[in-house]
């Protein structure tokens, strides 16, 4: 079957294509008649036109005027269309009582959407790099490759009982990369046994476990025959009846959209089986009572690259009147487009988040709540009532500003029903705060910003609180740059609804989204630069210059009947020069170290030393690379007075690191190439490492009492060696060993 099968692809490879080369001039000269019907359906189906194509084989098939090759070649095409037709939707394919459906589609052209947005995709033209340097491009012919792949569908219908495996069928459609395809019906003969076909096409058995059969374009496997003949009978018409006609997953599996990964899972049917496994649980009582499982109709997720780059999202659906406690006290209601009016436009991030129902009456300045006395229960009130929704939002700093506070530019905007209410209560806060940290007064400094009225409150450590209302908006803020952007905002400025930046998160909030986080990270690091060391902002370069209007965003949408978090990240920065940047630093590296190892063998100590040197000023810096300079510098300069040195800057660095100065001590003392002339440095080292390890390892013990005896003090080596064995040097016949000789010295 096996050189058959083989054969036969060989002659619809090469000789129907010779045969169009051949016959094709003349039968598209007459345009008509079944030979050019079925050239034309050939053209058709090369070209992606399955239905047209399907449509003139069979014309052609029906006439009954060819023979030979190309009668097989126009039934193998009509099989293939019809196929193609019918696997068009995975789901259409699948049991209607599957619990689970997983499906990976078309993966090439999203691998290479997201490859091209990360500039790592290569375009065939590389005269920009520079001779000798490395660079990384992902040749488009291997993703063409990944891109021919239709893709693969998993149903899990259940648990079989007797195996212990879980019972389903998945399909796998190689698409037009023929060498999948090619190394399955290679393998099969030979890995697996052949049993009875079904529906006529092969079929094979591997380990008496799992069967698979091979349909024109398809590959499907199940641990259950039954499985695969549903299938077949599915793909031939014979069943309509399927997963994609499931009254329960009907809607999630029409919101598939182009996702390159789908799941979703059948709540209904999985519930009663838990409940079943549980029923004299207690903890599975108590969830019940929690999440109301019973409520729960599905769980799904998917993962694609849209236009402006990946987005991930994970959903929950319940039935209408769930008693979801848990759920239902974490809902809130959903964000308002008048908040986010009022996150200045340029901010580094924002948090968004709704808490309460807006009453959506006007409260006018100076009305009785303002004359009403703050009780205890108005702070529930503020949190539970009177908060409409909030937002948290971090700005970059401003230009020249060499402000000294310990705190980032930061606002707080919180549209309340009753800001005079607000004002009250916030400002009482604020004071009592303020007072208690040293203030004179509870009142704060009496300031105005953009014509707005803003009390200042002073904190410790130079860190400063601004007060303002604008309209329904109260702001806080740490700085008086952030409280300005938020307050202009708030009145109409420019806020993130004009960022182009945030654009893409934004356009992805609904009716029903509730809870938002957007970051823009080189605005992040352009906050975080004044806190950072010189070191710390030269590491952060290449990245901030990098990663340019990268936005992260993450939400929740939650209604009665979902709840859906959804990230997402736009504008993919081009890292394809970092990428070759790191690359090239590595072989730069590898190479520094190479040429440190040749100099090292050959005793070129000079040549050794500018190798190390050049490793250092390219930022590496290691434990191994300083013992390397201290061995160098001893064997090869016998520069006794920068080894001392190099040993002091050595122990000093590594303080803290016991094994490191164990191992550079042991080596001193131990290694013929050194002739016992740097005992005495590597005493100090072997001190400092019983320091660091509080003399609690018997190795650096050890190696300590040598030093000692090495450098004259017998007695301090023998009480140091008696404490390594106790603490655990027993087990070593050399440090006994080393006990008895220092005894025996000790005598003498």
């Amino acid at each position: 079957m096996f050189f058959l099968t083989m054969f036969r692809h060989a002659v619809f490879a090469f000789l129907i294509p010779l045969s169009l080369v051949a016959n094709g001039a003349a039968a598209f000269e007459s345009e008509s008649g079944p030979a050019a019907s079925f050239y034309k359906a050939y053209y058709l189906q090369q070209q992606g036109d399955v239905a047209g194509a399907a449509k003139l084989y069979a014309e052609t098939l029906k006439s009954g005027q060819i023979e030979g090759a190309i009668k097989d070649a126009a039934q193998k095409g009509l099989t293939e269309c019809r196929e193609e037709l019918a696997c068009a939707d995975f789901a259409s394919l699948m049991p209607e009582d599957a619990l689970a459906y997983i499906e990976l589609s078309r993966p090439g052209k999203q691998i290479h959407d997201l490859l091209d947005m990360l500039g790592l995709l290569s375009d065939g033209d590389n005269s920009w790099a520079k001779p000798g340097e490395r660079y990384l491009a992902i040749s488009p012919i291997l993703v063409n490759e990944l891109a021919g792949i239709r893709g693969v569908a998993v149903a899990i219908t259940g648990v079989d009982p007797i195996a212990g495996a879980p019972a389903g069928v998945a399909v796998l459609h190689p698409g037009s990369v023929d060498a999948i395809r090619g190394a399955l019906e290679t393998a099969l003969p030979a890995a697996a046994v052949s049993v009875p076909s079904i529906a006529n096409r092969p079929t094979y058995m591997i380990e008496e476990k799992v069967y698979v059969t091979l349909t024109s374009r398809l590959i499907v496997v199940s641990p259950q025959r039954a499985q695969i003949e549903a299938v077949i009978n599915r793909l031939d018409g014979k069943a309509k009846s399927s997963l994609a006609t499931s009254e329960a997953l009907s809607d999630v599996l029409a919101s598939r959209g182009k996702s390159l990964l789908f799941f979703c899972v059948n709540a209904k049917p999985i519930v009663p089986m838990i409940q079943m496994m549980g029923a004299a649980s207690e903890e599975l009582a108590i969830g019940n009572a929690v999440l109301d499982l019973n409520s729960f109709k599905w769980i799904a997720g998917k993962f694609g690259v849209e236009e402006d780059g990946p987005q991930l999202e994970l959903a929950v659906s319940y039935e209408e009147g769930q008693q979801n406690l848990a759920y239902n006290l974490l809902r809130t209601p959903p964000i308002s487009r008048e908040i986010l009016s009022s996150i200045p436009s340029g901010a580094a991030g924002f948090i968004a988040s709704a808490l309460g129902e807006s009453s959506g009456k006007k409260v006018d300045v100076g009305n009785e709540s303002a004359n009403r006395a703050v009780i205890g229960l108005d702070y529930g009130r503020e949190i539970f009532a009177n908060i409409v929704d909030f937002a948290v939002c971090v700005v970059s700093p401003k230009e020249g500003s060499k402000s000294k506070s310990p705190a980032p530019d930061v606002a707080v905007v919180i549209r309340v029903n009753d800001p005079t209410k607000s004002e009250k209560l916030w400002q009482q806060v604020l004071g009592l705060i303020t007072m208690a940290a040293g203030a004179p007064t509870t009142d704060g400094i009496a300031d105005s910003i953009s014509e707005v009225a803003v009390r200042a409150y002073r904190f410790p450590e130079n860190v400063n609180v601004f007060f303002a209302t604008v309209d329904d908006k109260v702001i806080l803020a740490t700085s008086r740059h952030a409280a300005q952007l938020s307050i202009e905002a708030s009145q109409g400025g420019p806020s993130v609804l004009d960022d182009k930046a945030f654009a893409p998160g934004i356009s992805r909030m609904t009716a029903s989204t509730s809870k938002a986080v957007l970051v823009h990270p080189k605005r992040c690091l352009e906050v975080a630069k004044r806190f950072m060391s010189e070191r710390e902002l030269e590491e952060v370069k290449p990245v901030h210059e990098m990663i340019g209007d990268l936005v992260l965003a993450a939400m929740t949408d939650e209604s009665d009947v979902m709840f859906r978090l959804s990230m997402s990240a736009s504008s993919l920065p081009n890292i394809g020069p970092m990428v070759a940047a790191q690359l090239q630093k590595e072989f730069e590296s590898e190479r520094m170290h190479a040429e440190l190892n040749r100099a090292s063998r050959s005793k070129n100590w000079d040549q050794a030393l500018a190798a190390l040197d050049q490793l250092e000023s390219s930022g590496e810096s290691n434990m191994h690379l300083d013992q390397k300079r201290l061995e160098i510098l001893a064997l090869g300069k016998g520069d006794r007075e920068q080894v001392v040195e190099l040993a002091k800057t050595f122990a000093d660095k590594y303080k803290h690191h016991a094994n490191a100065l164990n191992v550079l001590a042991w080596n001193l003392l131990t290694e013929k190439k050194y002739e016992g002339k740097y005992n005495d440095i590597a005493l100090k080292l072997a001190e400092r490492a019983c320091e660091a390890s509080n003399q609690s390892n018997w190795a650096i013990l050890d190696t300590a009492a040598l030093a000692n005896f090495k450098t004259g003090n017998i007695k301090r080596a023998l009480e140091l060696q008696e404490k390594a064995i106790e603490k655990g040097g027993s087990s070593s016949q050399e440090a006994k060993a080393r006990l008895e000789e220092y005894r025996v010295a000790e005598a003498k």
